[in-house]
């Protein structure tokens, strides 16, 4: 089964959804809505192809990407 994107938000630098800069490309991440099975997952996607993980919102995605980001050094 493929993933079927939702919604795709680019956060504003100054909103609380604000996102680190990729550890890989040092390029900027988007939040992705994916139905993904039955279930609607909020994932943070770069255009190089790095992911965070999945979450039930778009709040839990930040942290995990966030947080990953901290981890790779960025």
């Amino acid at each position: 089964m493929v993933d079927k994107v939702i919604q795709v938000i680019t956060p504003v630098p100054d909103s609380q959804y604000r996102l680190r800069a990729c550890a890989v490309c040092r390029g900027e991440a988007a939040y992705v809505l994916r139905r993904n099975g039955g279930s609607d997952l909020w994932q943070v996607e770069c255009g190089c192809g790095c992911k965070g993980g999945n979450a039930w919102t778009r709040h839990g995605a930040q942290i995990l990407w966030n947080q990953m980001q901290m981890e790779a050094g960025a």
